[in-house]
């Protein structure tokens, strides 16, 4: 929820540079403190934005994605894909990870 919470406040807060979520998760971002009020629910069931609110805003979200490595110094990351690595270039990054 951090990374998403982020990346709204970005946008409100007048941030228009394009911004990639990653995250290994199979739905977009969602509320995990409904999990203990409903384990049943599934992601997508309890997801804090939909599909078009990140497509409006310029945010893109990779699901089921690992990042492997990144280097600050050479402005990359290599990602994980199912069975494929994908080099990425960058110009920021702000690494946030959830905590498990």
């Amino acid at each position: 929820m951090s990374a998403a919470t982020f990346v709204e406040q970005a946008r409100l807060n007048g941030c228009t540079t394009p911004i990639t979520m990653i995250t290994q998760e199979d739905f977009l971002p969602y509320d995990r403190t409904h999990l203990s009020k409903n384990p049943a629910a599934t992601g997508r069931e309890i997801e804090l934005r939909d599909g078009e609110y990140y497509r409006d805003n310029q945010i893109d979200i990779l699901t089921n994605t690992h990042v492997r490595t990144y280097s600050f110094g050479f402005c990359h990351m290599k990602l994980n894909e199912i069975d494929s690595v994908v080099r990425v270039p960058f110009r920021y990054a702000t690494p946030l990870s959830a905590a498990h």
